[in-house]
Protein backbone atom coordinates (compact mmCIF):
# COMPACT_ATOMS: atom_id res chain seq x y z
CA UNK A 1 0.00 0.00 0.00
CA UNK A 2 1.88 3.04 -0.94
CA UNK A 3 1.53 6.40 1.34
CA UNK A 4 -1.40 7.82 -0.60
CA UNK A 5 -3.68 4.67 0.13
CA UNK A 6 -2.57 4.38 3.50
CA UNK A 7 -3.48 8.02 4.68
CA UNK A 8 -6.83 7.45 2.73
CA UNK A 9 -7.44 4.41 5.12
CA UNK A 10 -6.04 6.50 8.22
CA UNK A 11 -8.54 9.46 7.02
CA UNK A 12 -11.36 6.71 6.66
CA UNK A 13 -10.86 4.71 10.02
CA UNK A 14 -10.24 8.32 11.65
CA UNK A 15 -14.39 9.49 10.17
CA UNK A 16 -15.38 6.01 11.45
CA UNK A 17 -14.36 6.81 14.86
CA UNK A 18 -15.16 10.17 15.38
CA UNK A 19 -18.96 10.43 13.13
CA UNK A 20 -19.44 6.81 12.16
CA UNK A 21 -22.80 7.28 14.90
CA UNK A 22 -24.31 10.00 12.24
CA UNK A 23 -23.37 8.19 8.65
CA UNK A 24 -21.37 6.05 7.10
CA UNK A 25 -17.58 6.38 5.69
CA UNK A 26 -17.19 3.74 2.63
CA UNK A 27 -13.16 4.78 0.56
CA UNK A 28 -14.10 4.35 -2.98
CA UNK A 29 -11.52 6.41 -4.91
CA UNK A 30 -7.99 4.08 -4.40
CA UNK A 31 -6.05 4.44 -7.46
CA UNK A 32 -9.05 4.98 -9.82
CA UNK A 33 -8.70 9.39 -9.74
CA UNK A 34 -12.04 9.65 -11.78
CA UNK A 35 -13.62 8.48 -8.64
CA UNK A 36 -14.00 10.52 -5.83
CA UNK A 37 -12.24 9.09 -2.48
CA UNK A 38 -14.65 8.81 0.53
CA UNK A 39 -18.65 8.40 0.27
CA UNK A 40 -20.67 10.03 3.04
CA UNK A 41 -23.44 7.30 3.14
CA UNK A 42 -26.66 8.37 5.19
CA UNK A 43 -30.18 6.32 5.17
CA UNK A 44 -28.48 4.20 2.51
CA UNK A 45 -27.52 6.86 0.14
CA UNK A 46 -24.40 8.96 -0.68
CA UNK A 47 -24.95 12.20 0.85
CA UNK A 48 -21.77 13.91 -0.74
CA UNK A 49 -17.95 12.90 -1.34
CA UNK A 50 -14.78 13.57 0.56
CA UNK A 51 -11.35 14.41 -1.09
CA UNK A 52 -8.89 13.26 0.71
CA UNK A 53 -5.15 14.91 0.21
CA UNK A 54 -1.73 14.29 1.90
CA UNK A 55 -0.36 17.71 3.15
CA UNK A 56 1.83 17.06 -0.36
CA UNK A 57 0.22 15.89 -3.32
CA UNK A 58 -0.98 16.43 -6.55
CA UNK A 59 -4.64 17.70 -6.81
CA UNK A 60 -5.89 17.57 -10.48
CA UNK A 61 -4.34 17.89 -13.97
CA UNK A 62 -5.43 17.97 -17.57
CA UNK A 63 -3.74 17.41 -20.75
CA UNK A 64 -2.88 19.87 -23.19
CA UNK A 65 -1.91 18.90 -26.64
CA UNK A 66 1.00 21.53 -28.60
CA UNK A 67 -0.42 22.37 -32.00
CA UNK A 68 2.52 23.29 -34.09
CA UNK A 69 0.55 24.44 -37.09
CA UNK A 70 -1.19 26.98 -35.23
CA UNK A 71 1.55 27.40 -32.18
CA UNK A 72 -1.08 26.82 -29.29
CA UNK A 73 -2.46 24.21 -27.03
CA UNK A 74 -5.60 22.05 -27.52
CA UNK A 75 -7.47 20.56 -24.70
CA UNK A 76 -7.33 16.82 -25.19
CA UNK A 77 -10.67 15.56 -26.25
CA UNK A 78 -10.13 12.56 -23.81
CA UNK A 79 -9.89 14.51 -20.20
CA UNK A 80 -12.36 13.53 -17.63
CA UNK A 81 -12.51 16.90 -16.92
CA UNK A 82 -14.16 20.03 -19.14
CA UNK A 83 -12.62 22.69 -20.02
CA UNK A 84 -13.89 25.84 -17.76
CA UNK A 85 -13.03 29.55 -18.14
CA UNK A 86 -10.08 29.07 -15.83
CA UNK A 87 -8.58 26.45 -18.09
CA UNK A 88 -9.15 28.36 -20.89
CA UNK A 89 -7.15 30.95 -19.35
CA UNK A 90 -4.21 28.52 -18.64
CA UNK A 91 -3.83 27.87 -22.16
CA UNK A 92 -4.24 31.39 -22.94
CA UNK A 93 -0.93 31.95 -21.18
CA UNK A 94 0.61 29.27 -21.96
CA UNK A 95 0.42 30.04 -25.98
CA UNK A 96 1.43 33.77 -25.39
CA UNK A 97 4.95 31.54 -25.35
CA UNK A 98 4.14 28.31 -26.75
CA UNK A 99 7.92 27.52 -27.73
CA UNK A 100 8.93 28.09 -23.91
CA UNK A 101 6.14 25.08 -22.99
CA UNK A 102 5.95 22.79 -26.13
CA UNK A 103 9.29 21.57 -25.26
CA UNK A 104 8.57 21.63 -21.55
CA UNK A 105 9.60 17.71 -21.11
CA UNK A 106 9.63 15.37 -18.07
CA UNK A 107 11.36 18.14 -15.53
CA UNK A 108 8.22 20.47 -16.80
CA UNK A 109 7.90 24.03 -16.77
CA UNK A 110 6.14 25.87 -14.10
CA UNK A 111 3.23 27.69 -15.17
CA UNK A 112 3.49 31.47 -13.04
CA UNK A 113 -0.01 32.13 -12.54
CA UNK A 114 -1.60 32.69 -9.08
CA UNK A 115 -2.62 30.40 -6.14
CA UNK A 116 -6.11 31.93 -6.34
CA UNK A 117 -6.26 31.26 -9.97
CA UNK A 118 -5.47 27.61 -9.93
CA UNK A 119 -7.70 26.72 -6.28
CA UNK A 120 -10.51 27.86 -8.45
CA UNK A 121 -9.91 25.20 -11.08
CA UNK A 122 -9.52 22.43 -8.44
CA UNK A 123 -12.71 23.30 -6.86
CA UNK A 124 -14.69 23.56 -9.73
CA UNK A 125 -13.15 19.88 -10.53
CA UNK A 126 -14.24 18.61 -7.34
CA UNK A 127 -17.35 19.87 -6.99
CA UNK A 128 -17.53 18.04 -10.46
CA UNK A 129 -16.97 15.14 -8.60
CA UNK A 130 -19.64 16.02 -5.81
CA UNK A 131 -17.45 16.61 -3.30
CA UNK A 132 -18.26 18.85 -0.24
CA UNK A 133 -15.35 18.49 2.03
CA UNK A 134 -11.41 18.42 1.67
CA UNK A 135 -9.90 16.29 4.61
CA UNK A 136 -6.42 16.79 4.90
CA UNK A 137 -3.53 17.32 7.31
CA UNK A 138 -1.59 19.83 9.15
CA UNK A 139 1.30 19.63 11.46
CA UNK A 140 -0.02 16.06 12.76
CA UNK A 141 -3.65 16.97 12.79
CA UNK A 142 -6.44 16.07 10.75
CA UNK A 143 -8.25 19.31 8.68
CA UNK A 144 -11.85 19.07 7.62
CA UNK A 145 -13.02 21.79 5.21
CA UNK A 146 -15.69 22.80 3.26
CA UNK A 147 -14.24 22.56 -0.86
CA UNK A 148 -14.78 25.81 -1.39
CA UNK A 149 -11.92 27.52 1.13
CA UNK A 150 -9.45 25.19 -0.89
CA UNK A 151 -6.86 27.92 -1.37
CA UNK A 152 -7.33 29.01 2.85
CA UNK A 153 -5.59 25.59 3.65
CA UNK A 154 -3.11 25.22 0.34
CA UNK A 155 -0.92 26.63 -1.24
CA UNK A 156 -0.77 25.96 -5.38
CA UNK A 157 1.68 25.62 -7.83
CA UNK A 158 1.10 24.43 -11.74
CA UNK A 159 3.29 22.62 -14.30
CA UNK A 160 3.11 21.35 -17.89
CA UNK A 161 5.49 18.15 -18.06
CA UNK A 162 5.09 14.74 -19.26
CA UNK A 163 3.39 11.87 -17.41
CA UNK A 164 2.37 8.68 -17.64
CA UNK A 165 -1.19 7.84 -17.24
CA UNK A 166 -2.50 5.80 -14.20
CA UNK A 167 -4.02 2.03 -13.80
CA UNK A 168 -7.06 0.44 -15.17
CA UNK A 169 -9.04 -2.41 -14.65
CA UNK A 170 -7.34 -5.78 -16.52
CA UNK A 171 -9.13 -6.39 -19.66
CA UNK A 172 -10.56 -10.47 -20.19
CA UNK A 173 -7.73 -11.23 -22.36
CA UNK A 174 -5.17 -10.12 -19.67
CA UNK A 175 -6.99 -12.27 -16.66
CA UNK A 176 -5.42 -15.68 -17.70
CA UNK A 177 -1.97 -14.63 -18.43
CA UNK A 178 -1.61 -12.81 -15.06
CA UNK A 179 -2.95 -15.28 -13.09
CA UNK A 180 -0.51 -18.10 -14.59
CA UNK A 181 2.68 -15.20 -13.34
CA UNK A 182 1.20 -15.12 -10.17
CA UNK A 183 0.79 -18.55 -9.39
CA UNK A 184 3.79 -19.19 -10.53
CA UNK A 185 5.31 -16.65 -7.92
CA UNK A 186 2.97 -17.47 -5.01
CA UNK A 187 2.41 -21.12 -6.19
CA UNK A 188 -0.71 -22.55 -3.44
CA UNK A 189 -0.66 -19.54 -1.16
CA UNK A 190 -2.55 -17.64 -3.73
CA UNK A 191 -6.44 -17.47 -4.79
CA UNK A 192 -8.01 -14.95 -7.34
CA UNK A 193 -11.85 -13.49 -6.94
CA UNK A 194 -13.47 -10.92 -9.51
CA UNK A 195 -15.96 -8.67 -8.44
CA UNK A 196 -17.68 -5.15 -10.47
CA UNK A 197 -14.97 -5.93 -13.47
CA UNK A 198 -11.75 -6.13 -11.28
CA UNK A 199 -9.70 -8.82 -10.70
CA UNK A 200 -8.13 -9.40 -6.90
CA UNK A 201 -5.79 -11.72 -5.37
CA UNK A 202 -5.41 -13.13 -2.07
CA UNK A 203 -1.97 -13.79 -1.12
CA UNK A 204 -0.88 -15.33 2.53
CA UNK A 205 2.91 -14.79 2.56
CA UNK A 206 4.78 -11.33 1.95
CA UNK A 207 4.77 -9.77 -1.25
CA UNK A 208 8.18 -9.22 -1.84
CA UNK A 209 7.44 -6.39 -4.81
CA UNK A 210 4.15 -4.71 -6.02
CA UNK A 211 5.46 -4.38 -9.35
CA UNK A 212 5.16 -7.29 -12.07
CA UNK A 213 4.98 -7.38 -15.77
CA UNK A 214 3.43 -9.96 -18.27
CA UNK A 215 3.77 -9.69 -21.91
CA UNK A 216 5.86 -6.22 -22.16
CA UNK A 217 2.43 -4.58 -19.72
CA UNK A 218 3.18 -3.56 -15.90
CA UNK A 219 0.97 -4.62 -13.42
CA UNK A 220 0.45 -3.37 -10.16
CA UNK A 221 -0.66 -5.05 -6.59
CA UNK A 222 -3.18 -2.57 -5.05
CA UNK A 223 -2.97 -3.64 -1.62
CA UNK A 224 -6.48 -3.46 0.03
CA UNK A 225 -7.12 -5.53 3.60
CA UNK A 226 -5.80 -8.56 5.37
CA UNK A 227 -3.63 -9.92 2.68
CA UNK A 228 -6.08 -8.68 0.25
CA UNK A 229 -4.49 -7.04 -3.66
CA UNK A 230 -6.44 -6.02 -6.34
CA UNK A 231 -4.08 -6.20 -9.76
CA UNK A 232 -4.23 -3.00 -11.68
CA UNK A 233 -2.41 -2.90 -15.14
CA UNK A 234 -0.27 0.03 -15.65
CA UNK A 235 -0.68 2.38 -18.34
CA UNK A 236 2.13 3.21 -21.16
CA UNK A 237 1.00 6.77 -22.28
CA UNK A 238 2.91 9.24 -21.97
CA UNK A 239 0.94 12.81 -22.16
CA UNK A 240 1.89 16.69 -21.62
CA UNK A 241 0.19 17.44 -18.45
CA UNK A 242 -1.06 20.79 -16.51
CA UNK A 243 -0.51 19.52 -13.28
CA UNK A 244 -1.20 20.91 -10.19
CA UNK A 245 0.39 20.58 -7.08
CA UNK A 246 -0.62 21.27 -3.24
CA UNK A 247 1.20 21.85 0.04
CA UNK A 248 -1.24 23.12 3.55
CA UNK A 249 -0.81 25.86 4.88
CA UNK A 250 -3.33 26.56 7.43
CA UNK A 251 -4.49 24.77 10.74
CA UNK A 252 -7.97 23.74 11.67
CA UNK A 253 -10.34 26.58 11.62
CA UNK A 254 -13.27 25.78 14.15
CA UNK A 255 -15.84 27.51 12.15
CA UNK A 256 -15.25 25.13 9.10
CA UNK A 257 -14.88 21.93 11.20
CA UNK A 258 -18.24 23.28 12.69
CA UNK A 259 -19.59 23.33 9.43
CA UNK A 260 -18.99 20.06 8.37
CA UNK A 261 -20.18 18.69 11.60
CA UNK A 262 -23.42 20.14 11.09
CA UNK A 263 -23.83 19.06 8.19
CA UNK A 264 -23.16 15.67 9.71
CA UNK A 265 -25.65 15.89 12.49
CA UNK A 266 -29.52 14.86 12.38
CA UNK A 267 -31.81 17.81 11.63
Amino acid sequence: MNNSENFENQCCKYLLKKYGKYADFILKGGMNSSVSDIAVIKNGFIYYYIEVKMNAAQSGQFVLIPDKTSNSFIFSPRNRSKPNHITKYIIEYMNSDFKKYENAGTSGQIINLSSNLFSEWIVSYYKSKSVKYIISSFSGNYIIFPVEKFSTYFNITAKYRIKKSGSQNITKKDIDPVKNILSKIYQDKISFSEKNKKLFAYILENVNSLYFSVNSYNYYLSAKENNLYEIRKLSTTRNMNVIFTITSKQKQKEDDLLMFEQDLYPE
